[in-house]
């Protein structure tokens, strides 16, 4: 289902994953790295709390890792990160500046062309939120996913009682395809 510049789907993810391997990564927290947002967020009286990321700087990705990247050959310069959410993780509304993943594959001027997919690992659970360009999207079954289109605003929070897990694609449409 598409609207737009974001859209909705789902994948077999059967073999892609291992949930036990994906819950047992070496997680990091990291600020969030857009200064100003983090400053708009707190004058608006949010106290943002971002998950723990497993992200492409990192070796040891899971064996499934390639598998994910080789069913979408609709993208080059592909990159995956695994992203823990805990009780309490909130991200409110914002777009992604993907500036490490510009600055990795040199793709100044082509930003418009990245998409950003997220996978969702596990069924949804109370307390598990996403919502992009103004619609909540709940109630997931593992394999589902979101994806959009560079700068589309979104926001995800666990005010639930049990991590929320999600794979991270990102990646640069391929022109003519």
């Amino acid at each position: 289902m598409r609207y737009g510049d974001w859209k909705r789907g789902r994948i077999d993810h059967n073999g892609l994953w291992d949930i036990q391997l994906i819950k047992n990564l070496p997680y990091v927290r990291e600020t969030f790295n857009d200064h100003y947002q983090l400053e708009l967020w707190r004058s608006q009286g949010h106290q943002p709390k971002t998950g723990g990321l497993f992200d492409m700087r990192r070796p040891g990705h899971p064996s499934s890792t390639q598998s994910l990247i080789d069913c979408h050959t609709h993208l080059e310069h592909v990159g995956i990160s695994y992203y823990e959410m805990q009780p309490g993780d909130n991200l409110p509304y914002h777009s992604d500046t993907y500036k490490k993943y510009i600055e990795v594959f040199h793709l100044r001027g082509r930003e418009k062309r990245i998409w950003r997919y997220i996978f969702f690992v596990e069924d949804w659970k109370p307390g598990h939120i996403f919502e992009i360009d103004g619609m909540p999207i709940s109630q997931w079954r593992a394999g589902d996913y979101v994806a959009w289109r560079y700068d589309v605003p979104h926001m995800a929070a666990n005010l639930g009682t049990e991590n929320r897990y999600t794979i991270q694609l990102t990646g640069v449409e391929i022109a003519g395809i």
